[in-house]
């Protein structure tokens, strides 16, 4: 089994890298941060998943006008 991981990726070679002026970057370091800007921009752009009615049911309820809320910015009176 060992053998068969190590003929997928030969380590004994010099590295990749890509040049762009007085920038250099080797071609693995790149391809992560591709891959992490990707998941960036999915973690971004798909909705968050929805559970159902209950969370379109706690939205609906709103506190009547007037009463103070438990978790309000108010300070507390003395």
């Amino acid at each position: 089994m060992p053998h068969t991981l190590a003929a997928l990726v030969n380590l004994n070679n010099p590295g990749h890298y890509v040049h762009w002026g007085v920038i250099q970057i080797s071609v693995a370091n790149l391809i992560v941060i591709a891959l992490m800007l990707v998941v960036l921009v999915l973690a971004l752009l798909l909705p968050f998943p929805h559970h159902g009615k209950a969370a379109t049911d706690a939205r609906a309820v709103q506190p009547e006008p007037g009463t103070l809320d438990e978790h309000s910015d108010r300070g507390t009176e003395q």
